[in-house]
């Protein structure tokens, strides 16, 4: 993966991962030829309708990181809220007359209370950085193979089946 100057791992957009669509030359009951851009000669229909099968659990999967995302993002406000509140507790609790046993049991709390929102910042990272690489994988996959999908509708063998899982 190429790396910025600071050593950190560049942002999965910025990356050029486009490869070509795959053109097809010709199509026939059971297989597509295939032409430029295609590491093979022919691919099965079958094997099409797994790519769309894919493609769509993909999309799907890109909607479920998404909001995957939105939500540690509200897992961390909750935990710097919680950090924030045990931090005036143990402040306050300095103030009170023998608050010294109730300062230690705070101080572990206010460290617990730390590591968890470190936790969930970094859960939001890794989240965000999820749903980005399901978007930029989705947009290269339906780029590569929609011509062939398209070839299948478009196919006079196409019986009406085929032509509802395609378009639907």
């Amino acid at each position: 993966m190429p790396q910025r100057q600071t050593g950190q791992p560049e942002p999965l957009s910025r990356i050029n991962h486009f490869e070509p669509p795959i053109q097809v030359e010709s199509i026939d009951a059971a297989h597509l030829v295939l032409g430029r851009g295609a590491d093979r000669q022919n691919i099965s229909r079958g094997e099409v309708r797994n790519l769309k099968q894919f493609e769509r659990r993909l999309g799907e999967k890109s909607v479920i990181m998404k909001q995957l995302a939105e939500h540690t993002q509200a897992l961390k406000a909750h935990a710097d809220a919680q950090a924030k509140r045990v931090t005036f507790l143990l402040d306050a609790a300095k103030s009170v007359k023998d608050g010294g046993r109730l300062t230690s049991q705070l101080t572990k709390l206010q460290d617990a209370a730390t590591t968890q929102a470190h936790h969930a910042a970094e859960l939001y990272k890794r989240a965000l950085r999820a749903s980005e690489a399901c978007v930029v994988l989705y947009s290269n996959v339906s780029t590569r193979y929609d011509d062939m999908y398209y070839a299948v509708v478009n196919s006079p063998e196409t019986a009406p089946a085929e032509l509802r899982f395609y378009k639907g």
